[in-house]
């Protein structure tokens, strides 16, 4: 009240400030997928206060599918499940309820295809030790470029094995050059797998007797 009694009332500004959200786009680990493989997608939205992230996934023929429903976790792990080609997105939302929609990223989900060794030779019947011999693979199949590993086992007199050795570990070398300092009956296998990991491993294993010296 002023002076004469009367009621005075004074009235202020209130500033309502909008409070930025921006969805971005998501983060892929690959745009080439495998059915029955998972890959990690992330969301690299922007914005005031709390977020939530939703991950969607659709084919582009109006079907859609729930990855994860609203969380503060701005990634999460996508398990493909079906063939064809995929766009992966995410919603966001903040504390103030505003939701905005990120670019698609597109992702093509292959079905593995299984890799098949054509063959795998060596250029002696019976090795000599210390003596150089030649290791052959090839494989067919499978959805990358292959990848090769060398392994060699010593044969037990009851015929099981043990002492793997590693002569090659995974490499897109497919043929090995290789000397042995032991002698005996050998095993030597050859694991074959897709360069991204993706799928099953092949294998094949071949004998081989290493001896002292040269036979007759």
């Amino acid at each position: 009240t002023d002076l004469r009694g009367k009621e005075v009332v004074k009235t202020g500004e209130i500033t309502i400030r909008d409070m930025k959200l921006d969805a971005g786009t998501v983060i892929v680990e690959t745009s080439e997928g495998l059915v029955g493989t998972s890959q990690t997608i992330k969301s690299t939205a922007t914005g005031d206060g709390q977020l939530q992230y939703k991950f969607i996934v659709t084919d582009g023929k109006g079907n859609y599918m729930k990855i994860r429903d609203y969380s503060s976790e701005k990634s999460c792990t996508w398990n493909m499940t079906s063939k064809g080609t995929k766009y992966v997105y995410c919603k966001v939302k903040n504390s103030a309820g505003k939701e905005v929609e990120s670019t698609k990223k597109k992702v093509e989900v292959k079905e593995d295809v299984p890799i098949e060794i054509d063959y795998f030779t060596c250029n002696k019947k019976v090795a000599v030790k210390g003596t150089d011999v030649t290791l052959r693979a090839n494989a067919s199949g499978g959805s990358t470029e292959k990848l090769y590993r060398f392994e060699c086992y010593d044969v037990k007199a009851d015929g099981s094995l043990s002492n793997c050795y590693v002569l090659q570990d995974y490499s897109s070398n497919s043929t090995l050059k290789r000397a042995f300092n032991t002698t005996g009956m050998k095993v030597i296998r050859v694991l074959v797998k897709n360069t991204n990991g993706a799928g099953t491993i092949a294998k094949k294993d071949l004998k081989l007797p290493v001896t002292e010296k040269e036979q007759p």
